[in-house]
């Protein structure tokens, strides 16, 4: 059995704030346009940026570690400092130098370098020959044809962050960063099973599961299940499924101007699934 005294909730909090406040390093100037779309004659090279209309969540490049700037990512993170991230596109593939550049061709959204190097992609179901990138102020990259009609969107494809204004369904799978500084990808996953139960997995085994619907907080269930409207006011919101494994609910204190932790689960050996085995009576003070 794993040591309990590791588990402490001090420590746990202690390592969650640590993750949560990682800011991105910025070894050159971001030149941030005064827009918040890519087309097929407007492209976005590394060291620029683009912001929403409503000046809430920003797209560009950066790298996750001051130590090593070398490896950049095209990433979504919140303008606010600290510029937390929400989203990264070329986890799996990282561009090795600063050459990367974010076009709109062949009918989808291309990362690749100044060789014609593909680093990454956008995978619609279908392709139009004049679509459109834009950003929008939920923090979704959206692909758009000519009739605003959307052919692919961030929000089915995220990371390790759930934002305000995406749905929980069977298809939403968050994968956690390999660590504190490398999105690739980790070796946890968050969704929720057969049965609509959410589970964090560890590779192919069971690492945290709810039981229970009561075990959620309203809160949480309910922002799992929102559907917002085009009138509806942006929420400041989020779940990340940290790289450590933990499944976490973020609010902004607008008053504060700081991230306060709801809640996270597992918060102790007893709720890690299956700790004490299948007949075993679980202690958090043992």
């Amino acid at each position: 059995m794993k040591a309990a005294s590791s588990w402490s909730v001090p420590n746990i909090v202690s390592s969650i704030l640590f993750i949560n406040t990682i800011l991105i390093m910025f070894s050159s100037p971001q030149f941030c346009f005064a827009r918040d779309n890519i087309t097929v004659k407007i492209r976005l090279a590394d060291g620029e940026t683009l912001v929403s209309a409503g000046n809430r969540f920003e797209l560009g490049f950066f790298s996750p570690s001051s130590i090593s700037n070398v490896k950049r990512y095209v990433g979504i993170w919140y303008t606010s400092n600290p510029k937390i991230l929400v989203w990264v596109g070329n986890g799996k593939n990282p561009v090795p130098d600063r050459t990367g550049v974010l076009s709109v061709a062949d009918g989808t959204l291309k990362l690749s370098d100044d060789k014609g190097n593909l680093y990454w992609s956008a995978q619609p179901g279908v392709k139009r020959s004049t679509p459109m990138v834009k950003l929008s102020d939920t923090g979704n990259l959206i692909l758009l044809d000519r009739w605003k009609l959307y052919l692919w969107q961030s929000f089915e494809h995220p990371t390790d962050t759930f934002l305000y204004g995406m749905k929980m369904n069977a298809d939403i799978l968050l994968t956690s960063w390999r660590s504190e500084d490398d999105p690739s990808p980790g070796n946890f996953t968050f969704g929720l099973d057969s049965q609509l139960r959410p589970v964090v997995m560890e590779k192919s085994t069971i690492y945290w599961r709810s039981s229970r619907a009561d075990e959620l907080p309203s809160t949480l269930v309910n922002f799992w299940n929102f559907s917002m409207s085009k009138t509806q006011v942006y929420q400041d919101k989020r779940t990340v499924l940290s790289s450590t494994g933990h499944l976490q609910y973020w609010e902004l204190d607008t008053d504060m101007k700081s991230w306060n932790l709801i809640w996270w689960e597992p918060n102790n050996n007893c709720s890690m699934f299956n700790f004490c085995g299948n007949f075993g009576t679980c202690n958090v003070k043992s």
